[in-house]
C-alpha cells in the first residue's frame, strides 16, 4: 500500500505557486498509479476567501485529485481553514471520495486499499486506521454552553479529560491494523520558521508517538520529523522565511512496517545572502543594468529556478539607504527582492541576551529550557549553534 502525505498548500497566498507545485504532486499520482490514498494535513487555503472567484478555482483544482485518488483530510488553523470551508468536498461528485474531519468526537476511519473506500465502523474489511485531528480548538472538546459558562481554568480541565478519553478510545482500537495520524498541530521542539521561537511549545510529542504507526502531520513549513511524526512541509516558499527545499511524502507500507521517501518539489527558491554594506554594492555591480547574465553564476546554477533574493544588509546607518530605489533597481532582474538593513536577531537570541556574556549561546539556551522544565533536543542545541 502507499499513501501520499502532504499539507500546507495555502492556495490563494499565492495562486500560481499552488497550481504549479500542486500540478507536480497530480502528475506523480498519474504517472506512478499505485498510490492508494492522499491524506492531506490541514491549511488548504490562506484566509477566508468564500467571496472570491479564486476560492471556486482551489475547490475545483484540488477536488480533481480525488478523480484519480481518495483523499483524506482534516482542518488546519481557523484563520486559513476558517470553519466550513472544506465541507464542500464533501459534496462534489469525483471518482473517489474525499472525507473531511473536523469533528474530534467522529475521527476514527476505516479504509480499504484493495476497493479504495473509505469506512465508518470497524466492523468493516479494512486494512488501514485513519485518525483525523484538526487543529485542536476548545470548540471541538467541549459544547457551547461550556465555553460559555465555565472559567478559562475549567475549561482547559475539560478539554484535558476529553483528550486524555480520546487517546485511550485510540490506544485500545485492535493495532494489529496499520494507523496513521493525520493531524494539523505543532509539536514542541519543531522548528516552524527562521522568525519564529526554536522553542515554540504546543503539544508534547509524547501524546501521540504511541497512537499511531505513521504520523501525517502539518503546519510546520519545512520537512521535519521526529521518530514516528513527521511533516512533508508547505509546497511552496510562502514567506520570507522559508529558504529549504520543498517535499511530499510518499509512504510505502508493508506487513506493518513502512518507509518514507521525500519527493521533491520542484519550485522557485529564495537566495539569502548576509552581507555588509561593501559587500552588497559588490553584489549590485554584478547585476547588468541591460538585463543580461548575471555573474552570481556560481551561486545561481546550483539552485532550482532561482528568482527571489533576500539581502540581509548590515549597516551603520539604515538611513543612508532610499529603500524604493535600491528595490527599484532589483526589480529590473529578479521577480521578488528583499532588502533588510538590520542583523536579523530570532526572539530566542534576544531572550538569551539577557543572560550572562561570559557564557555560550549554547549555555544560556539550556539554562532557559531548564527554567522552563522542557528538555532541550538535539535538533534545537544544533540550531542554536548554528547561530553562534
Amino acid at each position: 500500500m502507499k499513501i501520499l502525505h502532504t499539507a500546507d498548500f495555502h492556495a490563494n497566498s499565492n495562486y500560481d505557486k499552488f497550481l504549479e507545485s500542486s500540478s507536480q504532486i497530480k502528475e506523480h499520482i498519474i504517472n506512478e498509479g499505485d498510490i492508494d490514498l492522499m491524506v492531506f494535513s490541514g491549511d488548504l487555503f490562506d484566509s477566508r476567501i468564500f467571496a472570491s472567484h479564486q476560492y471556486n478555482k482551489i475547490v475545483e483544482e484540488f477536488s480533481d485529485l480525488a478523480n484519480y485518488v481518495p483523499i483524506f483530510m482534516v482542518y488546519g488553523t481557523p484563520s486559513h481553514d476558517y470553519k466550513g470551508s472544506l465541507d464542500i468536498f464533501e459534496k462534489i461528485k469525483t471518482k473517489y471520495e474525499i472525507c473531511v474531519i473536523d469533528n474530534m468526537k467522529s475521527s476514527f476511519i476505516w479504509f480499504n486499499s484493495e476497493h479504495r473506500e473509505f469506512y465508518y465502523s470497524q466492523e468493516m474489511e479494512a486494512d488501514l486506521l485513519l485518525i483525523g485531528c484538526p487543529w485542536t480548538l476548545k470548540s471541538r472538546w467541549l459544547t457551547d454552553k461550556e465555553l460559555k459558562e465555565l472559567t478559562p481554568k475549567e475549561q482547559n480541565e475539560k478539554y484535558e479529560k476529553r483528550f486524555n478519553i480520546w487517546r485511550e478510545k485510540i490506544l485500545k482500537i485492535n493495532k494489529d491494523i496499520f494507523t496513521i495520524l493525520v493531524g494539523h498541530l505543532q509539536l514542541i521542539g519543531s522548528i516552524p520558521g527562521i522568525h519564529q521561537d526554536i522553542s515554540s511549545e504546543n503539544h508534547n510529542p509524547k501524546l501521540f508517538y504511541d497512537l499511531c504507526d505513521y504520523g501525517a502531520l502539518g503546519h510546520i513549513h519545512n520537512w521535519w520529523r521526529s521518530k514516528n511524526l513527521y511533516y512533508p512541509g508547505s509546497i511552496f516558499n510562502k514567506t520570507w522565511g522559508e529558504l529549504e527545499d520543498k517535499y511530499f511524502n510518499v509512504v510505502t507500507i508493508e506487513n506493518k512496517k513502512y518507509e518514507v521517501e521525500k519527493i521533491k518539489i520542484k519550485t522557485p527558491v529564495m537566495l539569502k545572502i548576509d552581507c555588509n554594506e561593501d559587500e552588497y554594492k559588490e553584489y549590485k555591480n554584478e547585476f547588468k543594468c541591460n538585463d543580461e547574465v548575471i555573474r552570481l553564476e556560481d551561486i545561481v546554477l546550483n539552485r532550482n529556478n532561482l528568482n527571489n533574493i533576500w539581502f540581509n544588509i548590515e549597516t551603520k546607518n539604515k538611513n543612508s539607504y532610499i529603500i524604493e530605489n535600491e528595490i527599484e533597481f532589483w526589480k529590473k532582474h529578479l521577480n521578488e527582492v528583499r532588502l533588510e538593513f538590520v542583523k536579523i536577531k530570532t526572539d530566542t537570541l534576544e531572550r538569551l541576551e539577557e543572560y550572562s556574556k561570559d557564557i555560550s549561546l549554547e549555555e544560556k539556551f539550556k539554562i532557559w529550557c531548564k527554567q522552563k522544565k522542557e528538555k532541550p533536543t538535539e535538533f534545537q542545541l544544533n540550531k542554536v549553534k548554528e547561530l553562534e
